[in-house]
């Protein structure tokens, strides 16, 4: 099972076109290694990584979303990750905020 402690963070105020790096503990509560089989960000100005995959049993990875802010103001963003195929795919998605001077 994967658990995604704190999926929801505040980030302090960041510069305009100033990439910021958001990291996120993700676990493998199982008894077997879990494969990310998919990834993503709802727009091109982040990107997101895995620092493991698979997940090893009862391990933990490290999920990064890398926000270039391309817009001033009080930003809202997401990132996901997918394990499991076809109809057994499970999405687990993690929430941002800033404020971009």
């Amino acid at each position: 099972m994967i658990v995604v402690p704190n999926p929801t963070k505040r980030l302090e105020p960041i510069k305009y076109n100033h990439p910021v790096k958001i990291e996120y503990e993700v676990q493998n509560t199982g008894d077997e290694p879990i494969e990310i089989t998919n990834m993503g960000t709802q727009c091109g100005c982040t990107a997101a990584t895995m620092s493991v995959n698979p997940i090893p049993a009862n391990g933990s990875a490290i999920f990064s979303l890398v926000y270039n802010a391309s817009h001033h103001g009080n930003i809202n963003k997401i990132g996901w990750f997918e394990t499991g195929k076809g109809q057994d795919v499970k999405r687990e998605t993690v929430y941002f905020s800033v404020n971009v001077n």
